[in-house]
């Protein structure tokens, strides 16, 4: 939830190796301005944990969704 138009980095625990993930980032309201990921990148520690960082950034404040999708045959 942002209150404010504002620009964040978001961290998530999500992913893996043997599959292609896809994430997206989305208003859950009708007559929102923009909303963007600008970056994105996949980090992972020595137990094969991966982390996703996202910047996003948003022109108003309002609830939002960042979704990810796992690709089966991928």
């Amino acid at each position: 939830m942002f209150q404010r138009p504002s620009t964040v980095w978001w961290t998530w625990q999500a992913g893996e190796q043997q599959h292609y993930w896809g994430y997206s980032f989305r208003p859950l309201q009708a007559n929102e301005r923009h909303c963007e990921i600008i970056s994105h990148f996949t980090s992972v520690d020595n137990n094969q944990q991966h982390t996703e960082h996202f910047l996003v950034r948003v022109d108003d404040g309002n609830n939002y969704r960042l979704s990810a999708s796992w690709v089966v045959g991928t």
